[in-house]
């Protein structure tokens, strides 16, 4: 049954010292489809931008662009979404069909690497069908351990993979350029997780989730979650779909005319029930 929920994404620059300005991309409407709707959201700013526009990216999705001056020590953005959300509706969305430019594979997943190999006790080597791509995401639970702690800074997926240990976004990238090595389109999302779905939700605060689409000419885009084995949209609200991670990033931010300054990154999302903002 579809609830209305408010999502709340919270970015926090700390700065070292003074500077002069901040130039803000913003990219926190979520995407309105069959399992989500968007009926407002809004995107506020802290101190108050000196410029600010708007704009659609390649995708057609909006960005808010935003320039902040002044001296600054903390810029605060926040991004706010009521969405009409329906946990219950198709896994499979028919449309937008790929446009012909496959993704190119990252040269850790071709054949004869260590994660090829790996990616064989469950993938064929071209093709997989859609029980090779369940048993894949078997293989990435059973091999992996969830760490939020493991890094405070993206890394490179080889690096997850010697680990063993990660966050959701490696989950995703290993899953997505394994696929890709194979021959299937993929997509990375970034969203929010609803841990509890059949309890409101009330009151959660978490963090951006991510997980990865994959494309079936049989049936169209498949949403699957490496990380946590739910299977999209149950316990999951869509933000954003690209090709690479840094299409999908909510917030992106360059200092102007203050080269040297050492940041500190806060980043919180909020999700409640309609019935549970006051």
């Amino acid at each position: 049954m579809p609830r209305e929920i408010w999502v709340t994404h919270e970015t926090i620059y700390d700065f070292d010292r003074d500077v002069e300005g901040l130039s803000l991309r913003a990219r926190l409407r979520p995407v309105d489809d069959d399992a989500q709707t968007v009926l407002e959201s809004d995107v506020l700013c802290h101190p108050r931008p000196e410029r600010r526009s708007r704009k659609l990216d390649t995708a057609g999705n909006p960005v808010e662009h935003l320039m902040v001056t002044g001296a600054l020590r903390r810029i605060e953005l926040r991004g706010q979404s009521r969405i009409r959300w329906s946990p219950d509706a198709p896994a499979v969305r028919p449309w937008p069909r790929p446009d012909g430019t496959a993704s190119s594979a990252p040269g850790w997943s071709q054949p004869d690497s260590v994660i090829w190999s790996w990616a064989r006790r469950a993938l064929p080597d071209t093709l997989p069908t859609r029980a090779d791509v369940s048993a894949f995401m078997e293989l990435i639970g059973s091999t992996f351990t969830f760490d939020p702690y493991a890094s405070e800074t993206t890394i490179p997926v080889p690096a997850f993979f010697r680990a063993g240990r990660g966050v959701c976004q490696d989950y995703a990238r290993l899953a997505a350029g394994c696929l890709q090595a194979r021959g299937l389109e993929t997509r990375l999302v970034l969203g929010y997780l609803v841990r509890h779905p059949d309890a409101g939700p009330r009151f959660e605060v978490s963090q951006p989730h991510a997980w990865l689409s994959v494309w079936d000419p049989a049936d169209g885009w498949i949403d699957i979650d490496p990380t946590t084995g739910f299977s999209p949209p149950s316990h999951h609200i869509t933000l954003r779909r690209g090709r690479r991670l840094r299409d999908v990033q909510p917030v992106s931010g360059v200092l102007v005319a203050t080269p040297h300054a050492a940041q500190r990154l806060q980043v919180r999302v909020t999700i409640s029930g309609a019935d549970a903002t006051s």
